[in-house]
């Protein structure tokens, strides 16, 4: 320490001994003693996370300065106080660390009965955000007859969560963690959520207590995003014959996909900043119109009709200029659905075994993945790595079984067709998803042959892929597999996984409206997943035939193959229209009421008539699927079997005919009078019977009684051509 004397520095002796902690006291004493939070000043002791143990003798808290803090409920005395770092509270060199008051979530307390020796009560995990954040176990112990000791287990080792970005790029923090407690110890996991302003990722760890450091070294593991809220919008393909802004309305007001006041708002803030450029009566639209006649009114109020000089129409900058207005009004509606989204907070269920996100608007549910979504978001040696965890973590799953034994291959081959498809040009991709449409809504009339080799000639490959897309695809699958080779098993494990057939079980259980939205919610997700995997396949498998030529020893059928694949295509596409088009349903929520003592109760059904808008697919299929119970396995796991349950249901493979399907969703629209949805649902219809019957009664429900009359005879020649045909395989059975 140093003192100025007159006009030069010179130490200033004294006797270590006798005034260093007076001068060190002097020093800490000078530190700040409070924080200022939201316009107050708070005290450095004040408490910003609190807990209480299971039988409620003590209270747990971490406060500002950085302390663990336990106090005895009995006698309301502070018991005992630890570092959250673990050092020593009377080092005079301690750096003082202050939390964030802003910030919560810094310990957990939990229970774990004989999970190590040693008597422990408790157990308690806090995180320290300094020294790049470490999270502590410690165990406690004592109190009832002894002085309560704070126990720090695994004081020689590093526990720092797994960051999502490694790089150092983005800078993330814990927004807040929880712990899943088992007896003994084992068979827990610890959930971490990081986030980085409206982003955030959640990782999970499954370890034991006993082995916490080599679980916490391997054990690690994300969960991945929605994928149906990770759509690209629509592309815009020069030469495309579809309007721009019928591609925009279907994408902006698919069910599920943006909530009605986002638009609104969007809406709002659009026309305000186009108000200048935009004639006067564009802003002053009746709020009595609907949404989409405003959004298509806004957008074409911004966007003038040009000519050339020679007087011709320039309609292709009229399209461009059309499809840039609508893009920069849904990259506003995208801004404000991202504030939806953004974490606050993470919770678990303990009792049902589920993990819940709390986000800004809405909450949400953490499931477990399908085998589809295994293959779908991991690599094929994440997979082949990762099997021994997901053994160990779903004892309530054969996921060996699951897998199956090629999913390496299968795994990888999945990735190649993704990416080769990902490089597509939109025009090419616009191509091959119009030859795809062609290829589901006509009758075939040719051979599987000739129905590839026309799929090739509209998807014109010969001219949009280049040598280097060629040549990385070639690379590529020769890391899986030879070219020239392919493996047909490989291909059959990712349909065979995405295809399941109805296993829904009786049960007394009922959905809440929360609940059936998370179905539809699941199901619109894994349709647009396996739809996508399908069409991948589809494209790769139709490339590959045409320019590799398969050796003998090769058991690849492309024909076979292209045709399983086209109908899957168009199952999944009829499963896709149900999931995009919505209609008025009655409100079954409406016919209870909640009383004063929080018990649901019916209402008088003559004055429930209340209405709400639904997704077909919610209103004629989820409303059917009873939840399973979560007895023997978590309800993380139950909850992605019921979404598998409500996709089986819909065609019933094994049980119900898909052209039946079919024709009984085209019943339920025309007995509900949904006729416009009807006339658009006509496409999936076959030409069997009973499907020209129904389209008779649809033409006859439009008041078409001519076009309806064609229809019931051509249904009565094919009904009594099938009776006939039945009568003659009887007859010849009798003799």
């Amino acid at each position: 320490m140093l003192l100025k004397l007159g006009s030069h520095w010179s130490p200033l002796t004294f006797d270590e001994r006798t005034w260093g902690s007076s001068i060190r006291g002097l020093v800490k004493w000078s530190a700040p003693s409070s924080i200022k939070h939201d316009g107050r000043n708070l005290d450095l002791n004040v408490a910003n996370a609190i807990a209480t143990t299971s039988d409620e003798t003590y209270v747990f808290a971490t406060c500002l300065n950085h302390t663990l803090k336990i106090w005895n409920l009995a006698t309301n005395k502070l018991a005992a106080t630890k570092d959250l770092l673990g050092r020593s509270l009377q080092d005079p060199d301690l750096v003082p660390y202050t939390l964030n008051p802003a910030q919560t979530s810094f310990m957990r307390v939990f229970n774990a009965e004989r999970a190590m020796d040693g008597g422990h009560r408790f157990y308690v995990v806090t995180y320290s955000p300094f020294e790049d954040g470490k999270f502590k176990f410690w165990a406690v112990k004592g109190g009832l007859t002894s002085e309560l000791i704070i126990e720090e287990l695994f004081a020689d080792d590093v526990f720092r969560p797994v960051d999502p970005d490694a790089t150092g790029n983005m800078f993330w923090n814990i927004a807040d963690f929880q712990v899943k407690s088992r007896e003994e110890g084992k068979g827990m996991e610890l959930w971490v959520l990081w986030r980085n302003h409206g982003l955030y990722q959640l990782y999970t760890l499954h370890f034991s207590l006993q082995t916490l450091v080599s679980d916490w070294a391997s054990n690690w593991v994300s969960t991945t995003f929605e994928t149906h809220r990770q759509e690209s919008p629509p592309p815009l393909v020069v030469d495309d014959v579809m309007d721009p802004t019928e591609k925009w309305l279907q994408y902006l007001l698919r069910p599920n996909r943006y909530m009605p006041e986002v638009l609104e708002t969007a809406l709002a803030i659009y026309q305000e900043a186009i108000k200048p450029l935009s004639s006067s009566s564009s802003g002053g639209l009746k709020k009595s119109l609907p949404l989409a006649e405003r959004l298509c009114s806004t957008i074409a109020s911004a966007v003038s009709l040009r000519k050339f000089a020679d007087e011709e129409m320039d309609y292709s900058r009229y399209a461009s200029d059309t499809d840039a207005k609508w893009r920069q009004f849904w990259q506003v509606a995208e801004d404000l659905n991202k504030r939806r989204f953004e974490p606050i907070s993470l919770a678990y269920d303990s009792y049902a075994d589920m993990p819940w996100l709390l986000l800004s608007d809405s909450c949400a549910v953490v499931r477990e993945c399908s085998i589809t979504e295994l293959f779908l978001h991991n690599s094929s040696s994440e997979l082949s790595d990762g099997v021994p965890k997901m053994v160990d973590r779903w004892r309530n799953r054969n996921v060996s079984r699951e897998l199956g034994p090629n999913f390496e291959t299968a795994s990888g081959l999945l990735k190649v067709a993704s990416d080769f498809r990902k490089r597509f040009s939109p025009e090419l991709d616009g191509a091959c998803r119009a030859a795809l449409q062609a290829e589901i809504f006509s009758e075939p009339s040719s051979s599987i042959l000739d129905r590839m080799e026309n799929f090739r000639e509209r998807s014109d490959f010969a001219n949009q892929i280049s040598n280097k897309s060629f040549d990385a695809l070639d690379a590529a699958l020769s890391e899986y597999m030879r070219t020239d080779c392919l493996s047909m098993d490989a291909f059959l494990a990712i349909i065979q996984t995405a295809s399941s057939h109805f296993c829904g079980e009786d049960s007394e259980l009922a959905s809440t409206c929360f609940g059936a939205r998370v179905l539809v919610s699941g199901a619109q997700e894994t349709i647009s997943i396996s739809r996508q995997i399908f069409f991948d396949l589809l494209i790769l498998v139709t490339f590959v035939d045409g320019e590799w030529e398969q050796t003998s020893k090769s058991d690849f059928d492309a024909s076979d193959l292209f045709s399983m694949l086209v109908d899957l295509l168009r199952e999944y596409e009829m499963m896709a229209w149900l999931s995009s088009n919505v209609r008025k349903c009655p409100d079954s929520a409406s016919k209870y009421r909640v009383d004063s003592m929080q018990r649901y109760t019916l209402k008088d059904s003559s004055k429930t008539n209340s209405q709400r808008t639904a997704s077909i697919l919610e209103d004629l299929f989820v409303t059917d699927i009873k939840p399973q119970q979560a007895i023997d396995s978590p309800q993380s796991y139950t909850l992605t079997l019921g979404i598998r349950d409500v996709v089986a249901w819909i065609t019933r493979e094994g049980e119900v005919n898909y052209q039946n399907a079919v024709a009984h969703i085209q019943c339920d629209l025309i007995a509900k009078n949904n006729i416009d949805l009807a006339w658009d649902f006509l496409r999936f219809q076959a030409s069997s019977a009973w499907s020209t019957y129904v389209k008779g009664r649809l033409h006859v429900a439009m008041s078409e009684f001519d076009t309806a009359a064609i229809y019931f005879r051509k249904a009565a020649y094919l009904l009594c051509t099938y009776l006939l045909v039945i009568a003659c395989i009887g007859l010849t059975q009798l003799t």
